[in-house]
């Protein structure tokens, strides 16, 4: 899914660390925070992995659950209201890693809770 025009992922927070290692940030979009825009967010995160390499290598979903918990509130938000994600991994081995995601309200309401399985695909490691 790609991101509307006008999307703003917050790029200075987006590798701000929090507790456990996670990493957080702000995220707005110009349109309504509907489940399509929760389930963008959830998965156009920078991947959490990356603030250990040297530099950002492609990291492609291979399974991603999104639960929309609050579609009352996400419903209730402004047009481009901000929101507060929060993502970590604890689990990376054999060049795969597992995300735990969440997309609140700037007050906290969970909005989407998620989990992602991916690919770290480093270059060397291509088949032939």
């Amino acid at each position: 899914m790609t991101a509307a025009p006008g999307t703003e992922f917050d790029r200075a927070t987006a590798v701000a660390p929090v507790a456990d290692g996670a990493r957080a940030g702000a995220v707005a979009e110009p349109r309504a925070t509907d489940a399509a825009a929760l389930a963008m967010f959830a998965d156009a995160w920078r991947p959490t992995p990356w603030v250990r390499l040297r530099e950002p290598v492609p990291a492609p979903t291979l399974d991603l659950t999104v639960h929309f918990r609050a579609p009352r509130a996400a419903a209730a938000l402004a047009p481009g209201e901000p929101l507060v994600a929060v993502f970590r991994s604890t689990t990376t081995a054999d060049g795969f890693f597992e995300e735990d995601g969440e997309v609140r309200t700037r007050d906290g309401v969970l909005l989407a809770p998620s989990r992602q399985l991916a690919l770290l695909a480093f270059p060397d490691r291509a088949a032939a």
